[in-house]
């Protein structure tokens, strides 16, 4: 317990330590956690999410990966499952379950964000992705004409970037 002091008071120093420690960098962003703030978002819907995701695995922009390790390296890739082949063939090794999905971006995936918020930061932006989904929702609703939201859509981009 430390007495309480005086401005000006003298102390007796008895001992000094020091104590160094690292930071880690934060760990990669979990599968679920994107779906959480794709919801919060309002991109995508119960139905398309799995479909997102996929999709970025499949352009390589996003490698699934179990845990980062102590040493702040990526975990182990999880292999995507291929479909099953009629006729069998050699079993393949099944890696055990990770405890967790990180998406972990790949170079290509990080070179697109970065042509992205290099054009107009603003296409980074979820509130445009979750507009877009918005309108497209409308369209099926049929609330909206197709023809209005490409033409309202087409004018914003010629706006933007003539």
């Amino acid at each position: 317990r430390i007495p309480a002091l005086r401005e000006g008071e003298r102390v007796r120093i008895v001992d000094t330590r020091t104590n160094t420690e690292y930071t880690k960098p934060p760990d990669y962003l979990q599968e679920s956690e994107l779906i959480a703030l794709m919801d919060q978002h309002g991109i995508g819907t119960d139905a398309s999410i799995p479909q997102h995701i996929k999709n970025i695995c499949d352009r390589h922009y996003v490698d699934v990966c179990g845990p980062m390790q102590e040493d702040g390296q990526r975990g182990q890739i999880i292999q995507m499952r291929k479909p099953f082949k009629k006729g069998g063939g050699p079993q393949q090794q099944q890696q055990p379950k990770p405890t967790s999905r990180h998406m972990v971006p790949r170079p290509f995936g990080l070179a697109f964000l970065a042509c992205f918020e290099e054009l107009d930061k603003e296409l980074c932006d979820p509130k445009i992705r979750a507009y877009m989904e918005q309108q497209v929702t409308k369209i099926a609703t049929g609330e909206t004409d197709k023809n209005d939201v490409v033409e309202s859509t087409l004018k914003l981009f010629h706006e933007k970037f003539n």
